[in-house]
């Protein structure tokens, strides 16, 4: 008899899920908190719903708002892990995301960035982000690290009941 995959994820999947979440961090984010910058491509263009959502994103990890933070992954991903994990409330999770990315990227803000969304096919999509990052560094001293364009990180996002999330699941 052929093995039947479970509807729902188990508590395994689920924290591989935040793991997998955590680990993929550094990737999208290499040392990066966001409080602003540019949206769009520049010349006046308007951003791009996608580039909202990891603008967002950024912003919420600079400020440590935990439920604006959550609110930027797929509802159903944070539900499925919060459904396996019971003893852990939606703040919980928010906190332990939030502690974990402000223990190992000690951003406090961004100068000027800049965002490019590239299309990977329907319900898909890049977005790409470069520019000044400001970082917390020790004794209360604050450095400027530039990225370049060359080197622009990004974030996958995916399209659920026609809004836009950063993709936990994929890299």
């Amino acid at each position: 008899m052929p093995l039947m995959r479970s509807e729902k994820p188990t508590v395994v999947r689920s924290l591989l899920g935040v793991a997998l979440f955590l680990a993929a961090v550094p990737l999208f984010l290499c040392s990066l908190w966001g409080c602003g910058g540019e949206k769009g491509g520049g010349a006046g263009k308007p951003p791009a719903p996608q580039e909202e959502v990891v603008d967002s994103f950024l912003r919420a990890l600079a400020s440590g708002d935990g439920e604006a933070l959550l609110s930027a992954l797929p509802p159903a991903s944070v539900e499925a892990i919060l459904g396996d994990l019971t003893t852990l409330s939606r703040e919980g999770l928010a906190s332990v995301l939030l502690q974990a990315l402000k223990s190992r990227f000690p951003c406090t803000g961004m100068g000027e960035v800049h965002y490019r969304t590239e299309e990977r096919g329907e319900g898909s999509a890049v977005v790409y982000y470069w520019g000044t990052f400001e970082m917390a560094g020790d004794g209360g001293t604050t450095s400027f690290r530039e990225i370049p364009e060359a080197e622009a990180r990004s974030f996958p996002l995916v399209l659920v009941e026609g809004r836009w999330y950063l993709d936990i699941w994929t890299r």
